[in-house]
């Protein structure tokens, strides 16, 4: 279900792949009756994309600025996806509307201004992230692991820093009890702790 009863500007061909500057032209040229919101305009184009998924266009909703009307839009959907500004309050009433649906809707808001922009997803309280910066995870090779309680890891210095932060978490690759994860203390720049972890007990 799509819902943009906004008519385009010049400033929507810039970053609207399916509007086209004879929609603004005909947007101009006909009556006030005759007008179609950017939603009406892309639906086909976007309906092209895959021919097995229905695209609709949200018919009881007159402006962004009907706040009513979008909160009606949650009902039943299992991912809401906004990516046009809107006001703050609005968008934190959507988002908790989501999560007291009874399945649980997803929420997505993506907006890009420019250089700029901004992304906040709320898939419900038992959606955790442990990414805290989207980054690849870094890799080190390890120097030697201290028969001690807990086990301390060491790096190799030549190949820099370890990177970590306690309450990170690391995998161990081609060990003996396959790629186990383990959270870390860290003790320094190339070494850090696996409470929990008695080397002890291995030698």
């Amino acid at each position: 279900m799509l819902c943009d009863p906004e008519l385009p500007n010049c400033f929507d061909l810039g970053g609207n792949l399916s509007l086209s500057v004879g929609d603004l032209n005909k947007c101009d040229e006909d009556g006030s009756d005759g007008k179609k919101g950017r939603a009406d305009l892309c639906r086909d184009q976007l309906s092209e994309l895959n021919e097995y998924v229905k695209v609709d266009v949200a018919s009881n909703v007159t402006s962004l600025q009907d706040e009513a009307g979008l909160l009606k839009l949650v009902e039943g959907a299992s991912v809401v996806v906004i990516t046009v500004p809107l006001s703050t309050s609005l968008l934190a009433a959507m988002n908790d509307k989501c999560r007291a649906s009874i399945n649980k809707t997803r929420f997505i808001y993506a907006l890009s201004t420019g250089v700029f922009s901004t992304i906040f997803c709320d898939f419900g309280e038992s959606f955790v992230v442990n990414d805290k910066d989207g980054e690849n995870p870094a890799t080190s090779q390890v120097e030697n692991i201290l028969t001690s309680n807990p086990a301390v890891v060491k790096v190799l210095e030549d190949h820099g820093r370890h990177g970590l932060e306690t309450g990170d978490y690391v995998t161990f690759q081609r060990s003996s009890d396959g790629e186990s994860t383990y959270e870390v203390k860290v003790t320094g720049p190339f070494t850090f702790e696996l409470p929990g972890m008695d080397a002890l007990a291995c030698s």
